[in-house]
């Protein structure tokens, strides 16, 4: 099975305030939308609400075996360190950035950065859980 994936994280730069995560998966050939989730994770940065977003699709694909899985986000910390590009000076998020490494081992995996708008209904589920 191969997959698409839409994540977006939401939160403030201090992580003594609530976070939230947002996920939208489709079927790559069909198009078919086959989970979306909302929730609240705590309190948290919004750089990690990025990664957990990034991670529970990740475990979506994993637990219905996917063989590959592309994530777009327009977060561009988690996907210009994900992809290496640039190094992850807090050490909680290199941490993150080695879950998203190690969960994908074996899977073809990618993750690119897309504007905002193309990110729409992730958004809006990130929103949905902070009203």
């Amino acid at each position: 099975m191969r997959l698409i994936a839409w994540t977006d994280g939401g939160g403030d730069s201090s992580p003594d305030t609530p976070a939230y995560i947002g996920v939208v998966v489709k079927d790559e050939e069909t198009g078919e939308i086959l989970w979306e989730h909302g929730k609240g994770i705590g309190n948290a940065t919004q750089h990690v609400a990025e990664y957990v977003a990034v991670l529970k699709a990740i475990q979506y694909a994993i637990a219905n075996g996917a063989t590959r899985l592309l994530i777009k986000s327009d977060s561009r910390t988690a996907v210009h360190q994900i992809n290496g590009e640039w190094r992850c000076k807090a050490p909680h998020l290199a941490g993150y950035r080695e879950q998203v490494h190690k969960a994908t081992e074996g899977m073809e995996f990618q993750i690119e950065l897309i504007p905002r708008e193309e990110n729409k209904r992730a958004d809006e589920l990130t929103w949905l859980e902070r009203e």
